[in-house]
């Protein structure tokens, strides 16, 4: 560890020093005025690019009297880019000739026009209100220029991404990841590779939609966000590798090239991710069976797993003219990975007045692959907006795994076992999607799409046992699961803005039908799922001239039952047998949200959402003491249910401060009240919780280069259905750079630095009272390098690789 810090050191040294010797130095200044007026216009945005392709080289903002200075240029043709919220905005050819240039007054003309009383204005807020979004312009962030789309999600409304890369919305999982206005199908690993290694500049913004309108799926209860990169730069490529890594240890090289012009679009892109995981838990508690203790259990388990992805890309696109466009793409992704776990339990039979000490451990591997294509043809009727898609995707997923395990008893060794098992599993995916967009006028727009898919999956997985008598390994019938079925959805959405005075309004209706079929030997029949449900939206927004801005929603959700419905009840682990529910119907949510921002000049905002969201029929896993007649004794077995109701009352507070160009402070509060009233049969729950988290991230950027933040995360404990959750918290701290006009950008960071992050969690039944804790490798040194050579902008189509436009398909 030391060797490590020393090299965090020498190399912060050497990247802060690389750039001082060996140029020529030029200085710029200069004041930004009101062009009717005279007055200084403060906190104007200002850039530095090169003549020959708009390549940027630097930005800053003026302070708030409207002037600003850039020192240390090394090029001496530039061109300058003014800009201000509410102005015209200037570009300005400047040809340096000594060391130090004062350009005088710089005239920006408003560029307010009123259309039907809408305001008009030539530059974006960092956070926006859009009627069923809220919106952050990475773009305009200088902060975030040298970092990759993990982090700018980080700083993106009620966005929470952890250690490992999960996501979740004002603390609620399930969020569904859309890159440019269609679904990611990249499975979960890959997606997070995917988003740690897409950079910062290549994104245009991300739009956080916690109540989504009628053109988007209304499965999942988490919400959608919407990554959307900056458009194509024709006529130039652009070649750029590097590698992310950590102490972890973690490491991910990846490459990629796209070339382009007027016509043609080629991109191509493979990377590579290795890593391991480690983590231990430990649990104990008493079950219960009729009010009487039925056993005690003492819990201890460590684990570790190496995992490793590997994925390819390559996609072109060709336009035939400007009103018809059509892309191809193909990829292909491989994982695979080892893993080992060791646990001791021990537990006391109360009836047999009997102590068991049980040595378990498992060791496996897993392999799997996909390969995907796809086709997209696009028609735009005019240069308005006006447009027909139609998407064609296809692609296919297959894994192995295997594993052995055996179970030692101390004393009891007549009940020692050891097991092999092997899983394969095969799954596809085929879809159509068709969408139209109309703006009819300033105001007034349609949307319309239709939507199948057809999805079917297989599942083998044999079960050994060793017979320690004759040494013949049997197959278990118990532990054999063999499955296979599919789903099938039907989907259409119509939806239609205009405006009554000066009220935005969007109304709309999405119709779905899903089938789900499934057949399996724990079945004695095939089962048929069919769900038909029509999900209204609307939404009604106010902006005024002064950049208050005023929202209010209805949303209606929907979560589906899927793996949920597998009758087969695992017993591989006999502490806690495992089993669906073919009964489980989806739940509902009805959304309402009541939202105000306000925006400052500076970059400064205040946001604050109301939200109430209910939920009928929850489907929530569930645990139980049950008798098991093929174990002969009591145990736990965990299930799903339709629970009952889940209300969450709560609003969302984020203060973003910029008390100098320098420094950005971002402080967001999501403060809700949670009931849970549910009937699980055996008893009833009704949970009355208060609830808050809250997020802190302070950035100091230094000549627009080098960039130090800090974040603070804290969530309180919280109620679940059967028990509670402790407080989490952590901190995390991060260094970039970016040299050589951005050709070159370091990073450097140190995550949950005071090791603080673990798990703990209580359950309290009237059958089980237990507690739980686990640690997983959270404290860590990161580091990461990118080289690039060509257009910069080009960055959003050499990584769409990873997520092809026409919707993606699995990564691993």
């Amino acid at each position: 560890m030391l060797r490590f810090k020393t090299f965090f050191c020498v190399a912060v040294i050497l990247v802060l020093s690389s750039t001082i010797y060996g140029q020529k130095f030029f200085s710029i200044k200069g004041a930004i005025v009101d062009s009717t007026n005279q007055k200084e216009i403060p906190y104007a945005n200002i850039a530095l690019l090169k003549q020959s392709d708009s390549t940027m080289i630097k930005g800053t903002t003026a302070d708030d009297k409207g002037t600003f200075l850039f020192d240390k240029i090394s090029s001496d043709s530039l061109l300058i880019r003014y800009s201000s919220i509410g102005f015209q905005t200037v570009f300005q050819r400047v040809v340096l000739v000594s060391g130090n240039t004062d350009l005088g007054k710089v005239m920006l003309s408003p560029a307010i026009s009123v259309l039907q009383g809408v305001e008009v204005t030539a530059a974006r807020p960092i956070y926006s209100f859009d009627a069923d979004k809220r919106v952050y312009n990475v773009s305009e962030d200088p902060s975030m220029q040298g970092g990759t789309a993990s982090d700018a999600l980080q700083n993106a409304p009620g966005v929470w991404v952890d250690m490992e890369g999960n996501i979740t919305l004002r603390g609620v999982s399930g969020v569904e990841i859309w890159i440019n206005g269609k679904p990611s199908k990249i499975k979960e690993d890959g997606l997070k590779s995917y988003l740690q290694q897409l950079p910062a500049n290549a994104l245009d913004k991300i739009e956080v939609m916690t109540n989504p309108s009628a053109k988007y799926g209304a499965s999942g209860t988490g919400g959608i966000i919407n990554i959307i990169t900056k458009e194509k730069i024709k006529k130039n490529h652009l070649l750029s590798f590097g590698v992310n890594g950590s102490t972890r240890p973690e490491l991910s090289p990846w490459l990629s090239y796209v070339w382009s012009n007027e016509k043609w679009n080629i991109s191509t892109y493979v990377g590579h991710s290795q890593s391991t995981y480690k983590w231990n838990s430990s649990s104990n508690g008493i079950v219960k069976n009729n009010l009487d203790t039925t056993y005690s259990y003492d819990n201890m388990s460590e684990s570790n797993s190496d995992y490793s992805w590997n994925y390819g890309y390559i996609g072109t696109e060709y336009q035939f003219d400007p009103k018809n466009t059509m892309s191809v793409y193909v990829g292909a992704g491989m994982n695979d990975g080892n893993s080992n776990s060791t646990s001791l339990v021990n537990r006391f039979m109360y009836g047999e007045n009997t102590n068991y000490n049980i040595n378990s451990g498992s060791k496996g591997s897993n392999y799997g692959y996909n390969f995907h294509g796809g086709i997209n043809y696009e028609h735009k009727f005019n240069d308005k907006g006006k447009n027909l898609s139609i998407d064609l995707s296809s692609g296919q997923w297959q894994g192995k795994s295997t594993s052995d395990y055996e179970e030692l008893y101390l004393i009891q060794q007549n009940k020692n076992k050891k097991r092999k098992s092997e899983n394969t599993s095969k799954s596809s995916w085929n879809s159509f999607n068709l969408y139209y967009e109309n703006p009819i006028n300033d105001d007034k727009s349609i949307e319309a799409g239709l939507e199948v898919s057809y999805n079917p999956q297989r599942e083998d997985s044999p079960v050994d046992t060793l017979n320690f008598t004759s040494g013949e390994w049997i197959r278990s019938k118990l532990l054999y699961n063999k499955n296979h079925g599919y789903d099938l959805g039907s989907e259409g959405y119509f939806t239609y803005s205009n405006k009554i005075w000066v009220l935005k309004y969007k109304v709309g209706a999405r119709a779905e039908y899903q089938q789900f079929q499934f057949v399996s030997d724990a079945l004695s029949r095939d089962l048929n799922r069919d769900f038909f449900n029509f999900f209204p939206s609307f939404y009604l927004s106010y902006q005024t001239k002064s950049m208050h801005n005023f929202s209010f929603n209805y949303a209606r959700r929907v979560q589906y039952p899927q793996y949920q419905l597998d009758p087969f009840i695992d017993y591989s682990n006999e502490e806690r047998l495992y089993g669906g529910n073919t009964e489980l119907d989806e739940a509902f949510t009805n959304s309402f949200e009541l939202g105000w921002s306000k925006y400052f000049k500076n970059g400064s905002a205040l946001n604050i959402s109301l939200y109430h969201r209910n939920t009928n029929k929850s489907i929530s896993s569930v645990l139980f003491s049950v008798y098991d007649t093929i174990l002969q004794r009591t145990t736990l077995f965990s299930t799903y249910g339709n629970s009952g109701h889940d209300i969450f009352t709560g609003g969302e507070f984020t203060i973003t401060l910029r008390p100098m160009k320098s420094l950005n402070i971002m402080i967001t509060n999501n403060v809700y009240n949670k009931i849970i009233d549910a009937d699980l049969g055996m008893y009833k729950v009704y949970k009355n919780d208060f609830s808050f988290d809250n997020r802190t991230t302070v950035m100091y950027t230094i000549k627009q280069l080098y960039t130090l933040q800090l974040m603070g995360y804290y969530r309180s404990a919280s109620l679940n259905i059967q028990g509670t959750s402790d407080p989490l918290y952590y901190i995390n701290a991060t260094l970039k750079a970016d040299l050589f006009k951005k050709k070159l950008s370091v990073r450097l960071g140190v995550q949950d630095i005071f090791n603080w992050q673990k798990e703990l969690k209580n359950t309290n039944t009237p059958t089980i009272i237990s507690s739980s804790s686990s640690k997983s490798t959270t404290q860590f040194f990161t580091a990461g390098i990118t080289f690039r050579f060509g257009k910069i902008e080009l960055e959003s189509k050499s990584k769409a690789g990873a997520q092809p436009q026409s919707g993606g398909a699995p990564g691993m």
